[in-house]
């Protein structure tokens, strides 16, 4: 189960150049109901805000929750390239109890543009919502 996740220009840099190797989101897919989505066969494709297409993907290795107070704590991986400051922020100082580090593998760089009638993700979305049942993005490389 693949996913589509908008980010921002100057973090998928980082990510294509390896020095990202963990992305903090407030929510995290999941494979069904009870599971995290968390197998290595998934990808992250990255659509890139700055130039509007999606640019490569990553390996999804897995996800994991972090409180407000483990973040507090320093209590976290690194490898995200944010301050603890900024992700308390991002938090809203507590009033979003949790985060969600998903552990990125193996980048691979891409060039695929959206259907022209799609808008991209505001967040991240399954990419069988964007693109057609029994298409997949790796079918379009």
């Amino acid at each position: 189960m693949n996913i589509i996740a908008s980010i921002d220009g100057y973090w998928f840099q980082k990510i294509k150049n390896g020095e990202k190797t963990i992305e903090v989101r407030k929510t995290v897919p999941k494979a069904n109901r009870s599971e995290l989505f968390d197998s290595i066969k998934d990808r992250i494709y990255w659509y890139n805000t700055k130039t509007r297409i999606i640019e490569g993907r990553s390996i999804f290795i897995e996800a994991k929750k972090y409180s407000y107070d483990e973040v507090k704590q320093e209590n976290i991986p690194q490898g995200h390239c944010l301050t603890n400051e900024y992700i308390k922020d991002y938090m809203n100082y507590g009033e979003n109890r949790y985060v969600y580090f998903w552990s990125l593998g193996e980048f691979e760089p891409l060039e695929l543009e959206l259907p022209e009638d799609k808008m991209p993700p505001q967040s991240w979305c399954y990419e069988n919502t964007i693109f057609p049942k029994g298409a997949t993005l790796g079918e379009k490389q």
